[in-house]
C-alpha cells in the first residue's frame, strides 16, 4: 500500500513540474535593424523589422508593433 501510495505521489510531482514547466516565459531574441537616439531626450528607438521599441532611462520600455 505505501509503494502505492509514493508511487502516485511521485506521478503527481511529476505533473505538477512538467505542467511547471510549460507554464515559463519564453523569450524570443529578435535582432535590431536601427537603433535612434533622440537628442536632448533620454529616449532611444529600436526598429525590430516588425515592431519599434522605446527604452526611457534604461528603465522603462514599451512596443509597438508595426
Amino acid at each position: 500500500m505505501k509503494k502505492l501510495l509514493f508511487t502516485v505521489l511521485f506521478l503527481a510531482a511529476a505533473a505538477a513540474g512538467y505542467a511547471a514547466a510549460q507554464l515559463t516565459m519564453q523569450i524570443k531574441m529578435e535582432s535590431v535593424k536601427t537603433i535612434t537616439n533622440y537628442a536632448g531626450a533620454p529616449i532611444v528607438r529600436y526598429d525590430l523589422g516588425d515592431s519599434e521599441c522605446f527604452v526611457s532611462n534604461n528603465t522603462a520600455m514599451f512596443c509597438f508593433k508595426k
